[in-house]
């Protein structure tokens, strides 16, 4: 696979997950100003519990469905094929029943372990949310199945169009569900609920226009169907791969769940706070600076798509050159994004917070956590290229010790600060030490000679002028807007917001063409605004 290869044909995914991205963000605002932060802590804590099991749905079994019918498709094997899709089917759809009753009647058990200090009202409140996630359980395994197969023979389009509809239907729900209950008298946990329970909706939608396309594709393709072999030794098959990609997939909601059942329980218990007071910075933390400072790792994900089966392909040929090709490109590609997204989070956090909640209470949080962006990224960059040389279980173990110490971290640090900002700063730790592990890792098993922070150096140097002038624009900005009444210096942050993109990308873009950071050909694999860039680097650059 040629370098620019890496984003060009990721280019479909990582508009779709950019969309799913951006219109998550976009629905914290409404959200957070109808439910508040108290609100968002209970949409997270039901949200927590329901990635775990999602995880679980969603990303081993279908993604092993995926590389055994590619292997299967390319010597034409329709008959294996088809007898993957139909076990699949049946494993996930006993797996949807068994976790919708799980969520369903141990809602109110989870719900005293986040919070052991709380009352039976608070309790029954977080456990309302918590139910409502249970039909969505129902619908997303037999959806993430039927994205799968599609991918197994290298369909993008359906899955990334069923990912943006579902995210439309579910913010939809999301935000003019609370919206009306919370207008008509009812109280922020029906609205949380709500909120939530918008996931059913947006699978329901997602699941609908996949099945269109997995049956328009299958009326093209599919014959008489003859099992090939025992329906036992398949579901063997799509175990051996489904484990180890399960496991690794689990570690960011099984960090985000140490958050749930540290944070409040803490805060409550340690430092003196009220469920309540615990409960709103557990939701800021959980629904807006780590939501945010994830952005990035839409980029990472489709990048990593064509890196592992690239690293794969250069790994069976020997082709050493390729390998060190695949492993330096993309390196650098996820570095260029995510320095100057971090320094623009560190730097921009007043405005944003206060346009999320109308207030300056969490901004501190979002510019703890801002470089957790590029650590995250690059632990998951790092697990792609180490699958793609055959390493699965070394990466999630490398993931699990990350947790681990976050998870140690988050109750020592959080009673030392008596804050919310100690899990912040946990997160970021955590993440260090399994991405540096993982680097060990590649560095060793790939015999690639390089260095990550002889990568990184141009890409942190070319965002210091980026962080300096946004965070002086915005000191002054800030210190300006204070004069303002409410509605107004809400519409000011916004302007505010708005000028600092403008600018920070200007000016990155231009110190990088300066710099020589990328080649126009590499400028020209990124999406949407490739093209542009490349042409207008050769013009200026040469």
């Amino acid at each position: 696979m040629q370098k620019t290869g890496l984003i060009r044909g990721s280019s479909i995914m990582v508009t779709a997950i950019g969309i799913t991205k951006f219109l998550g963000i976009i629905s914290i605002v409404p959200i957070n100003q109808l439910l508040g932060n108290i609100g968002q802590g209970y949409y997270s804590t039901a949200y927590n519990l329901y990635t775990i099991l999602m995880v679980l749905a969603t990303s081993g079994l279908p993604t092993a469905l995926s590389k055994l019918i590619s292997e299967r498709a390319a010597s034409k094997n329709d008959m294996e094929i088809e007898q993957l899709y139909r076990v699949t089917l049946k494993l996930v759809s006993c797996f949807a029943v068994f976790g919708a009753l799980l969520i369903w009647f141990g809602a109110p058990y989870y719900a005293r372990l986040v919070a052991i200090h709380a009352s039976h009202e608070q309790i029954a409140n977080m456990t309302l949310s918590i139910r409502a996630l249970a039909p969505a359980v129902l619908v997303v395994p037999l959806e993430s199945a039927l994205r799968g197969y599609l991918q197994g023979f290298q369909q993008v389009k359906g899955p990334a169009l069923s990912q943006a509809l579902e995210q439309l239907f579910r913010v939809f729900v999301a935000v003019f569900g609370t919206y009306f209950l919370i207008k008509n008298g009812r109280g922020i946990a029906e609205g949380a609920a709500t909120a939530t329970f918008g996931a059913f909706v947006g699978a329901v939608a997602g699941a609908f226009a996949l099945w269109l396309s997995v049956m328009r594709f299958r009326r093209q393709h599919t014959r008489h169907y003859k099992p090939q072999q025992s329906n036992r030794a398949v579901r063997r098959m799509l175990y051996h791969v489904a484990i180890p990609v399960c496991l690794g997939s689990l570690v960011v909601p099984i960090s985000s769940n140490v958050d749930s059942l540290t944070v409040v329980n803490v805060l409550t218990h340690f430092a003196g706070e009220t469920f309540n007071q615990a409960q709103a910075g557990f939701g800021i933390l959980s629904r807006q600076a780590q939501n945010l400072v994830q952005l990035p790792l839409a980029f990472t994900i489709a990048v990593g798509f064509s890196v592992m089966p690239a690293i794969s392909k250069a790994r069976a040929s020997q082709d050493k050159a390729a390998i060190q090709a695949n492993i330096i490109t993309p390196m650098r590609m996820m570095f260029f994004v995510t320095f100057p997204a971090a320094a623009f989070f560190l730097s921009v956090a007043h405005p944003i917070e206060y346009i999320l909640s109308d207030s300056y209470a969490g901004a501190n949080i979002i510019a703890a956590i801002s470089l957790m962006c590029i650590f995250s990224s690059m632990e998951l960059m790092s697990t792609y290229i180490l699958q793609g040389l055959g390493n699965f279980y070394q990466p999630v173990r490398n993931m699990f010790l990350g947790t681990a110490l976050k998870a140690i971290l988050n109750v020592l640090l959080i009673f030392l600060l008596k804050s919310v900002l100690g899990a912040a700063i946990a997160t970021i730790l955590g993440y260090v030490l399994s991405s540096t592990l993982n680097v060990w890792a590649v560095r060793r098993h790939s015999g690639v000679r390089f260095s990550v922070l002889r990568l990184a150096r141009p890409f942190l140097l070319a965002s210091l002028p980026l962080f300096i002038e946004l965070f002086f624009m915005n000191r002054i900005l800030t210190d300006v807007g204070t004069s303002f009444p409410p509605r107004e210096l809400w519409l000011w942050n916004v302007m505010q917001l708005l000028i600092s993109c403008l600018t920070g990308a200007l000016l990155y873009l231009f110190v990088s063409f300066r710099m020589r950071l990328l080649r126009p050909d590499q400028f020209c694999a990124l999406p949407v605004i490739g093209p542009w860039l490349s042409r207008f680097t050769e013009r200026t650059v040469g």
